[in-house]
């Protein structure tokens, strides 16, 4: 199972980087992407802590961009996909994140379309945050909830070759 959608302490989660992987080993996660928004620095711990485990990190941030005056990770709750894509993949757009907690089967089944149409890469994630290590019952999302298989990092791997 992956986990392509996660954030620490380096920017708006609750779990340090060691924390996070240990997480997810707990949970079955076989590769893990810290993706903590506009820095890097998780990535090391990530990488060390994950040493213990057989457990693969992935490389990742989650970039603030702006278009048109819109956060573009938040642009396509309350709009289409279709309105702006084709001047997302003039700039060079390579993936979508298909599979998000948010996401419903007809939302999910409309991305996996767009990816087959224009070749893109499929990714998904919890954006997993962690949790009140006092009070786990407030967790919002399970870590691996999705239960994404590792296949999906396939073609992420073979574009970074």
């Amino acid at each position: 199972m992956i986990e392509l959608h996660t954030h620490t302490t380096y920017s708006d989660g609750i779990l340090t980087p060691q924390q996070l992987v240990d997480r997810a080993a707990i949970a079955g996660v076989q590769a893990l992407a810290i993706t903590d928004h506009d820095t890097l620095h998780g990535w090391d711990e990530a990488i060390a802590a994950a040493k213990q485990y057989q457990l693969e990190i992935v490389p990742g941030v989650e970039l603030s961009t702006v278009h048109n005056g819109r956060s573009l990770h938040n642009l396509f709750r309350g709009g289409k996909v279709e309105d702006v894509l084709p001047e997302l993949l003039a700039a060079g757009l390579m993936g979508l994140e298909v599979y998000h907690p948010h996401h419903g089967n007809n939302k999910v089944n409309r991305l996996k379309q767009l990816c087959q149409e224009h070749n893109l890469l499929m990714t998904g994630g919890t954006d997993y945050h962690g949790y009140d290590l006092e009070h786990p019952e407030n967790e919002r999302w399970q870590l691996n909830q999705l239960k994404l298989p590792l296949s999906l990092l396939e073609s992420l791997q073979q574009l970074a070759r």
